[in-house]
């Protein structure tokens, strides 16, 4: 069977399509997808080591600790069902 260059085109768009869709649906992005430690405390209103006390953290270099964003994401669900009480 032989494409014309425009046939071929739209049959690879196609494949990438699908793949892309595949790949989405049994991979989770939020596992993949880390925030720097520091950042993940400023925007839970914690500092770098109590944010390290309440997420998991990845060690990724030997000065660089990050928080996968399925763990952010985890903590604020948790942190809605029980909220912390006043200070």
């Amino acid at each position: 069977m032989t494409l014309s260059p425009s046939e071929r085109d739209k049959v690879l768009a196609m494949i990438a399509a699908n793949l892309t869709e595949e790949i989405l649906k049994r991979i989770d992005l939020d596992e993949i997808a880390t925030l720097e430690l520091a950042t993940a405390g400023q925007l839970l209103g914690l500092g770098p080591t109590a944010a390290a006390k309440v997420l998991p953290v990845i060690e990724v270099g030997p000065r660089t600790r990050r928080v996968t964003v399925r763990a952010y994401k985890d903590f604020l669900e948790a942190r809605k069902k029980n909220p912390p009480g006043p200070r």
